[in-house]
C-alpha cells in the first residue's frame, strides 16, 4: 500500500513497470501473488523516497517534514512531528505554478509475463489551501528488454 497524502497541484503519480535490471532503482516484485508494500517509514523529506522519481516545476524543492502547517511550495513527508509514520506529498500555494509529477518504479523479477497489475494507495489530506488539488495515476507502462 502506498500512502500519498493529497496536497497536489496538477500532480501526476505514473507507475511504470519493467523488467528486472533496468537502469532506474525499482521495488523488484519476485513472487506473484505477494504485495509489495511501501510505507515512507521515516521518510525525510529532504530528496525523492527511493525507487521514485519526482520532477518538479517552477519553484519546486524537498522541504523536509509538514503536518501540515508550512505552507511553501514543493515537496514533503508528511505526518505528526514525532511519528515515524510518514507520507510522501507535494504543496502549492494558490499563486503557485509549481507541480510535480511522481514516478514509482517496479521491475518484474517473477520470470513470467505479467498480465495485470494491482495498485492501491491511502491518499491523505494534510492541508486545505486556496488552491483547487488533483491527484491522478496516470497510467502504467511496460518496458520489455
Amino acid at each position: 500500500m502506498v500512502k500519498l497524502p493529497l496536497l497536489l497541484a496538477a500532480a501526476v503519480v505514473i507507475v511504470s513497470v519493467g523488467a528486472a535490471g533496468t537502469a532506474t532503482a525499482a521495488y523488484t516484485i519476485s513472487a506473484t501473488g505477494v504485495p509489495t508494500v511501501e510505507q515512507f517509514t521515516n521518510f525525510a523529506g529532504t530528496s525523492a523516497p527511493s525507487n521514485w522519481t519526482v520532477a518538479g516545476t517552477g519553484s519546486f524543492a524537498w522541504r523536509g517534514q509538514n503536518d501540515g502547517a508550512a505552507n511553501t511550495n514543493g515537496g514533503y513527508s508528511y505526518g505528526a512531528a514525532s511519528s515515524t509514520d510518514r507520507s510522501v506529498g507535494f504543496l502549492a500555494s494558490s499563486s503557485s505554478t509549481t507541480s510535480a509529477t511522481a514516478i514509482a518504479t517496479y521491475a518484474n523479477g517473477t520470470g513470467k509475463t505479467a498480465n495485470s497489475i494491482e495498485l492501491k494507495y491511502d491518499a491523505e489530506l494534510w492541508r486545505v489551501g486556496g488552491r483547487a488539488s488533483t491527484f491522478d495515476v496516470a497510467r502504467v507502462r511496460q518496458r520489455q528488454r
